[in-house]
């Protein structure tokens, strides 16, 4: 007789990661790593849908869920660090099914549409504030390389290529070579984000049309005015908005997707030194700086200017559409250009050097550098599993980084990106990954919420608190659930037919590959209930 050789658990007895986010990278990441086009881009342009919307109160209420689910993720971090977190999680304590197909695939789905949609955005943030700089030092070349690299199709699919390659390069050369660019990309944010902050609260609407004809050159805030009352923005507005409570409500489904990457870090959670306090301070302080910093700069703008932003991106949005007389567009003394902070930051002053200062938007192009840090490590620990190929749990052993996963994520990553170059952005549209996010996110509130009843063992080696007798991921697991749940339903609202049915397209095929491994694995006598029962090594 031949003995029977039973299949191991996991690929194999280590994962091969290091511990290398320190402390300050647990407070950093979360500001880092959200959604940067939320901040730059949709807290400008939101005003075009829901025109009465308060901004200043939409990113607070956007911002509830993200601060609930991310205390869930500091109780479920103490207690279980481990890379691939929201996957091991969901897996182990909630369900196997729910686990690998909500926090795993459909996280790993978010992050890569995230990634095609702001490799694309990048270069029309990048040009603007290009453009900015061009315009004041006179410089008509760098003006038109700018306008060549936010306009031109091929300029931004040279862009995304580029880009993504080089965000490829750093994810697989090391942990710490992530990290390190992205704090230095966060500083230098960070300086023109409170340069602006300081520009958009010394200004109302009348100083503001001073500054912005300074620059501009005189009459240009009246052209702006007139011309978008000449192509209908009044009665855009009175077609568009449901009343300010509605509008405001409404345009926390784009700005709910600005928070997004609060949950990056729990991605990472096996690779934090010290995940106590790592997670119970800084992450939470990293947390709260960033909602407090996007209602104060995302509202700064609205403050400066008034209406005027609403005008210039009904104007921009309209030129878009091919609807604005190409001599009109020419004689605007305010280039039509993509509509963003960098935009408005740099017209309330005319010093040149406050200018550059206020012009360093680059959010949108550094935010997705953590997307080769956390996505990859989600990727490998499915394939540690033995529910994806074996072969992208592989490790690098010099750099300590999942190259196979990463190099998967930027093949995918062009992909993404010449489907948006080519007008298929449907597949990266807000609605899709508010909604997205809501339905890996909230496994986490649910993971916490049963934690002290299905996996006890574990609990107990968290936080362990009570409140009024009732362990405390009960209470915020509720909370954060509640919360999320609001998304799911606001994330449909935001999508037509076309957008419900990709949805649907990228559920099925998760559905499809899930089985699959399923059932290869029970054939090969990969003992599946025992996989998902065990706590994977570090």
């Amino acid at each position: 007789m031949t003995e029977e050789v039973k299949i191991p658990i996991f690929v194999r007895k280590a994962t091969g990661l290091t511990r290398d986010v320190s402390s300050f990278g647990a407070y950093m990441i979360p500001w880092a790593s959200m959604a940067g086009s939320g901040i730059t881009v949709f807290a400008i342009q939101s005003i075009h849908l829901y025109p009465q919307a308060n901004i200043a109160v939409g990113f607070l209420i956007a911002g509830l869920p993200a601060l609930f689910n991310a205390l869930c993720i500091v109780i479920l971090s103490i207690a279980m660090p481990r890379s691939g977190g929201g996957y091991v999680w969901g897996t182990r304590i909630v369900s196997p099914f729910i686990g690998w197909f909500s926090p795993g695939w459909m996280y790993f789905v978010t992050s890569l549409l995230g990634l095609g949609l702001l490799i694309w955005v990048s270069p029309g943030t990048i040009g603007t504030i290009l453009a900015v700089v061009g315009t004041t030092l006179k410089n008509d070349a760098l003006v038109s390389f700018a306008t060549t690299l936010s306009t031109q199709t091929w300029a931004r699919m040279t862009f995304a290529i580029l880009y993504n390659a080089f965000l490829f390069a750093i994810g697989v050369l090391g942990t710490r070579k992530v990290l390190y660019a992205t704090y230095i990309a966060w500083a230098v944010n960070v300086v023109g984000s409170l340069t602006s902050i300081g520009l958009y609260y010394t200004h109302n609407p009348a100083s503001a049309q001073v500054s912005w004809d300074e620059v501009w050159g005189a009459g240009a805030w009246q052209q702006v005015v007139d011309m978008s009352e000449k192509y209908g923005y009044a009665a855009h507005v009175a077609s568009t908005t449901k009343g300010p409570m509605t509008d405001t409500v409404m345009s926390t489904i784009d700005l709910f997707w600005a928070y997004t990457g609060w949950e990056t870090l729990g991605y990472v959670a096996g690779e934090v030194r010290s995940p106590r306090s790592s997670f119970l301070y800084w992450y939470t302080a990293g947390n709260l700086s960033t909602i407090a910093f996007y209602t104060i700069c995302g509202f700064g703008p609205h403050f400066a200017y008034g209406d005027f932003v609403g005008r210039y991106v009904f104007l921009w949005k309209t030129y878009q559409a091919g609807n604005i007389a190409p001599a009109d567009a020419a004689a605007m003394k305010t280039p039509i250009m993509f509509a963003c902070q960098p935009l408005f930051s740099t017209g309330l002053t005319s010093n040149n050097v406050v200018q550059a200062l206020a012009s360093l938007w680059f959010y949108p192009a550094t935010c997705i550098f953590l997307t080769y840090f956390s996505t990859p490590r989600t990727i490998m620990s499915m394939a540690f599993d033995r529910m994806l190929p074996e072969r992208l749990a592989d490790v690098n052993e010099r750099w300590h980084t999942p190259h196979n996963a990463c190099l998967l994520l930027l093949v995918l990553g062009w992909v993404e990106a010449f489907l948006v170059a080519f007008g298929f952005d449907i597949f990266v549209s807000a609605a899709n990954l508010s909604f997205f996010t809501a339905f890996y996110c909230i496994v986490f509130s649910w993971a916490a919420l049963v934690l002290p009843y299905e996996r006890p063992e574990i609990w107990e080696l968290g936080l362990k608190k009570k409140i009024l007798g009732v362990p405390e991921s009960v209470i915020l697991g509720i909370i954060s659930s509640v919360f999320l749940f609001e998304y799911w339903f606001l994330g449909c609202l935001g999508m037509d037919l076309t957008s419900i049915l990709v949805t649907l397209a990228w559920m099925l095929l998760g559905l499809i590959i899930y089985c699959y491994y399923l059932q290869k694995n029970q054939s090969r006598g990969v003992p599946i209930k025992e996989t998902f029962r065990e706590i994977p090594p570090l």
